[in-house]
């Protein structure tokens, strides 16, 4: 979590900056919203666990409170976040993700599209139409959307998106063929959208980061009492064959590249998607423990 190791350090970066960060009631997307906490933004997460969700707010409410620069916030902590619970695949959800962010906040300077899905391995005879459709509809249409809702918002702030994708988009798995061709869309996607709205100030980034243990990867475990050692498994496989590190990375590190992609300090860069791998794509292709 953001409290720990190096992320200690803390900035006023997005002091008073307003944003949306889907997918934020666990994993990666929570350690985001933790970390803008941190740095004096506010924050709506979203979700489809109430449960979770609540406990992300509270987390983030923490942080805020141990992050610097409270002074020129003009709200407190307890005020700084708004939780939206529902499915991102819904567009009455979606809408009330920005329309709530409006209310609430009165602007939107960030949108982190980081809500996806990955369902259990399956090829290509195994796949089905049900499947085919709640990945792209999640991790494609959803985005898509999502910024089609926030666009004029985000116009008037000069704000950024950041996509969030994965090395499975250019890395090779035939156990995951439709996940991968849903982030190599999302990745085609986010250059589409940064020459779009490049003219309205807005930029478009995205980040493709190798597998990192978290709730993601529920989608490989037999069972939901599985989950997090399926996720240490797969972390003990994939970690070694990282050429710098030897490891998976962290949600903190994770969240280190977005914030940086949100972030003045990323003003000139547009149409980007970052590779948050440790060189392990430059190997290719790659099997996997449950393949």
């Amino acid at each position: 979590m953001a409290t720990n190791g190096a992320n200690t350090r803390s900035s006023c970066r997005f002091a008073g900056k307003v944003a949306i960060v889907t997918g934020s009631s666990s994993g990666l997307g929570m350690e985001v919203a933790l970390r803008l906490a941190r740095e004096g933004a506010y924050v709506t997460l979203t979700g489809r666990d109430e449960n979770r969700l609540k406990d992300a707010e509270k987390l983030c409410q923490n942080e805020a409170r141990a992050g610097v620069g409270l002074g020129v916030m003009k709200k407190p902590a307890a005020e700084r976040f708004v939780s939206v619970v529902g499915d991102v695949t819904n567009s009455d959800v979606r809408k009330k993700i920005v329309d709530e962010t409006i209310k609430v906040f009165g602007r939107l300077d960030i949108l982190v599209c980081n809500a996806g899905v990955f369902t259990s391995p399956n090829g290509l005879a195994e796949t089905t139409e049900e499947q085919f459709d709640m990945i792209m509809s999640t991790n494609v249409k959803a985005n898509f959307f999502m910024v089609q809702l926030a666009a004029e918002h985000l116009e008037k702030t000069q704000g950024n998106i950041v996509m969030v994708s994965s090395t499975l988009a250019i890395a090779h798995w035939p156990m995951a063929t439709v996940y991968s061709a849903s982030k190599a869309a999302l990745d085609n996607l986010t250059s589409q959208l940064a020459l779009t709205l490049a003219p309205k100030g807005i930029r478009v980034n995205g980040i493709s980061p190798s597998y990192i243990p978290t709730r993601g990867v529920r989608g490989l475990a037999p069972s939901a009492d599985k989950i997090e050692e399926t996720a240490q498994q797969q972390a003990a496989f994939l970690g070694p064959k990282h050429p710098l590190h030897g490891r998976c990375a962290t949600p903190e590190e994770f969240a280190d590249a977005v914030l940086f992609q949100a972030s003045d300090e990323a003003r000139y860069m547009t149409g980007h998607t970052m590779i948050l791998d440790a060189g392990i794509t430059l190997l290719g292709a790659f099997s996997n423990p449950s393949g």
